[in-house]
């Protein structure tokens, strides 16, 4: 009982355990155990409160703000007042140098207006610099650079013209090869220059040891330096070797081939020689002579009864040559009727002399081609080039053949079509029926064609312009499509029906076109289109895309071309130097693509068939039929495929204008899938030394029998400084 009293007479601390507002701190802790928002550790806000029980009111809140007079949330430039929090017309950011005008503010656009919108204190701080442009070429002398908001007419803000009297000079313009800076990069002429070797004995090659890097070479100076003997025009890499103790061929070996074969005769490269082939023991003079063996056993110049089987010398056995029209004459060729007389035509581009050639049918021995046929030339007033590609066919829908000369180069670019019969000479500039007007330095016409890709009976115009970016990116190339029947002049981008747009950039797309043959079958033609240096399997490998007909709108090769061959080797340059062809060589009723480059393979060069219909990428090393060169023959030069024999399969003949010392060119009698070489070809055709036979082909109907006959160029036949042109156009 005392015990419990004196537990009942000792008081129990509240203040140490009683939490009144229940915000976790006890009564001897809270300075308002009322209020659950105030105790040790609260947050302080602006309330004049002490909330976090220290002692003090508000601490830490207050911040210094500025009249905002005109609400753009920036003060004026006086004194600020301390407040806790916000207040009503103030904001914690001064420097409004005018406080009245919402529009002028720290951080405002800088306009041309005399203000300092931004309030920096630099009024109208963002102008351009402007430059006097006294040549109106987009581009101003740096020198006279000035900032302002109102710039003097012919002042531009693009500064780069080193030379601001001449147009053609500043930043970015094409250097040329004139001793001038024209891209004001510092260096005149730089990118231009090549290296030319002396060639004193005119034989095309020059001293290994006398050279110089320039632009503007010396007469007689060339770009091959292999002439193992520069003061004999009759030794140099692949000239005929001569019994002369001296190696003529620059192979390091001297007067081989005597009698190779051992059937006592020595070849004709010897003084004495007169075995024809001393590679063969069966023949030589007086051998007997086999009848469609494809050989001349005999040595006599003729095979008995043969035709297009076994070896031809072209300067014999030919059964017309057509020479001395212009330089370069057969670089390129097609055949087709363009005077209405029932036999094709010999049209033959000559883009070194400004044009080309129409020679009229019937055809017989060697005959100066201006006696033969008619001129078509441009004065290089608005043309440069003319004839770098050509194409035949009838554009206006008359019945006859028009002829059309891509010309690249200089200020009109794009392609003129000399309507038929072209019975006349013409200069281009004045006499052409369609002009289809390209831009200055995208190279329009580079490549072209004429076919009907639309379906409707006439032929369209299709023009490569390979150095445009079209759309995809830098020299990505692109080919352009204006549907027959066409006369007049069109500009080339705005009038175009359709355009083929490069894969990517420097793919120069464009720089040759074939067009016309049906692939899949739908009765419409269809349109291969080469860009060269494209690199879709390798650096430079060069692709051919295949383009199904109506070709009609935009249409990108990287995503909608309906087939492409390119090249997995790098340095190919696929197609380059139109070495590509449309025909039916599985004789299935489809156009089949015939790719090659003659670069392949380090100048081996390559020739492809892929059967239509095409779908997807073939490397040219898979198709469905593989033929290839010697090393440095230039093998695949401007093929043709045609049905010669009526079997409704199309032969190949395919032109290699390196090989041996006169070129040749190859045929192949609808060849079976597989893969060959150039020793397989059923028919050869070797050309005079030096004649570069076989720098293009094409088929035609020559004497109206109803069968395609050959044709081979020969663009160096009579020699290289001959004088004039030469060319050399054969058939059988």
């Amino acid at each position: 009982m005392i015990a419990l009293l004196t537990l009942l007479a000792c008081p129990v601390d509240e203040e140490t355990t009683i939490d009144l507002d229940g915000d976790g701190v006890v009564l001897a802790d809270d300075c308002d155990d009322e209020n659950a928002d105030i105790h040790p550790g609260a947050e302080e806000i602006c309330d004049e409160v002490d909330n976090d029980c220290d002692g003090e009111e508000d601490e830490g809140l207050f911040a210094d703000a500025w009249v905002d007079a005109d609400n753009d949330g920036y003060g004026g430039e006086g004194n600020p007042i301390s407040v806790c929090g916000t207040k009503a017309g103030y904001v914690a950011q001064s420097g409004d140098c005018e406080d009245d005008d919402p529009a002028i503010h720290p951080g405002a656009d800088e306009v041309c207006n005399g203000i300092d919108d931004d309030c920096d204190g630099i009024t109208d701080s963002a102008d351009d610099i402007w430059y006097a442009d006294a040549d109106a070429d987009g581009y101003g002398d740096d020198a006279t650079g000035i900032q302002t908001c109102e710039p003097a007419a012919g002042w531009v803000n693009q500064a780069g013209d080193c030379n601001d009297a001449e147009p053609t000079i500043h930043t970015g313009a094409d250097e040329a090869c004139n001793a001038i800076d024209d891209d004001c990069d510092g260096v005149a002429d730089l990118g231009v220059e090549n290296r030319w070797y002396q060639d004193e004995d005119a034989d095309g090659y020059g001293h290994p040891y006398i050279y110089e890097d320039t632009c503007l070479p010396q007469e007689g100076w060339v770009l091959d330096g292999t002439d193992c003997r520069p003061g004999d025009d009759e030794a140099y890499p692949g000239a005929s070797e001569r019994c002369n103790e001296v190696d003529d061929s620059c192979e390091g070996t001297v007067d081989e081939g005597f009698d190779v074969d051992g059937d006592g005769h020595f070849d004709t490269v010897c003084p004495t020689g007169d075995d024809c082939d001393d590679t063969d023991n069966q023949i030589y003079p007086g051998a007997p002579e086999f009848c469609e063996s494809g050989a001349d056993e005999d040595c006599d110049g003729e095979d008995p009864d043969c035709g297009f089987s076994g070896s031809y010398a072209l300067d014999t056995d030919a059964d017309f040559l057509s020479e001395n029209g212009h330089y370069g004459m057969g670089y390129m060729l097609e055949s087709g009727d363009v005077n209405g007389d029932g036999y094709d035509d010999i049209f033959s581009g000559h883009y070194s002399a400004q044009g080309g050639m129409v020679t009229f049918g019937p055809y017989s021995g060697t005959f100066d081609a201006t006696d033969q046929g008619t001129t078509h030339t441009s004065d290089a007033s608005a043309y440069s080039g003319p004839g770098r590609s050509i194409g035949m066919g009838d554009v206006d829908g008359d019945g006859l053949e028009d002829v059309g000369f891509g010309a690249p180069y200089g200020g009109t670019q794009g392609i003129v079509v000399v309507m038929g019969p072209a019975d006349q000479d013409t200069t281009l500039e004045n006499d052409f029926g369609v002009e289809f007007v390209g831009h200055q330095a995208i190279y329009a016409g580079h490549g072209c064609d004429i076919g009907d890709v639309t379906g409707d009976g006439v032929e369209d115009l299709v023009v490569g312009a390979y150095y445009t970016d079209e759309g995809g990116g830098f020299a990505s190339g692109a080919g352009y499509i204006k549907y027959g029947p066409v006369s007049g002049s069109y500009d080339l981008t705005e009038d175009a029906d359709g355009v083929i747009i490069g894969p990517d950039a420097s793919s120069y797309m464009g720089r040759w076109v074939r067009a016309g043959g049906d692939h899949d079958g739908d009765g419409i033609g269809d349109i291969l289109i080469a860009a060269p240096y494209a690199s879709t399997g390798a650096p430079s490998g060069g692709t051919v895309y295949l383009i199904y007909g109506p070709a009609e709108g935009s249409i990108d090769t990287a995503t909608d071309a309906d087939g492409y061959v390119y090249s997995s080797s790098a340095s190919s340059y696929l197609g380059e130097g139109r070495t590509f062809a449309q025909g039916d060589v599985d004789g299935d009723g489809l156009a089949d693509a015939v790719v090659g480059g003659y670069s392949y393979g380090g100048g081996t060069g390559i020739m492809s068939v892929v059967y239509g219909p095409a779908a997807g990428g073939t490397d040219v090393s898979s198709g469905d039929i593989v033929i290839t060169g010697s090393r440095g023959s230039y093998f695949g030069m401007g093929p043709s495929a045609g049905d010669l024999d009526n079997d409704g399969a199309a032969e190949l003949l395919i032109g290699a204008s390196a090989s041996g010392s006169g070129g040749e060119a190859y045929l192949f009698w609808s060849p079976a899938s597989g893969t060959y070489d150039n020793t397989d070809a059923d028919a050869t055709f070797e050309g005079d030394s030096g004649d570069g036979a076989g720098s293009n082909t094409a088929l035609g109907d020559l004497d109206d029998n109803g069968n395609l006959d050959l044709l081979i160029g020969a663009s160096n036949h009579g020699g290289a400084y001959g004088g004039g042109v030469y060319g050399m156009l054969t058939f059988y």
